[in-house]
């Protein structure tokens, strides 16, 4: 599951944090865009070097997410 619900911009994997890659993906107001899930997308998050995930789902969503080094907490809370 992709936490979705302030839009597509971090994610905790094996604590270690994340950001995706292209920066944040939103709607403008600080939701998921149309045709994303709020507050969470199903779909697969796959390893590809010690650095880098891609989070893909059925609905054809492909996001890169790229390691934080020495992140220990989100970069901004999400209500």
């Amino acid at each position: 599951m992709l936490y979705t619900h302030c839009g597509i911009d971090e994610l905790r994997f094996e604590g270690q944090w994340y950001e995706r890659a292209q920066g944040r993906l939103d709607d403008g107001s600080g939701n998921p865009p149309d045709g994303w899930d709020n507050p969470e997308q199903m779909g697969t998050l796959t390893r590809v070097d010690e650095t880098t995930l891609v989070f893909t789902d059925e609905v054809g969503h492909r996001e890169e997410f790229v390691l934080r080094p020495g992140a220990s907490e989100a970069k901004r809370a999400c209500d």
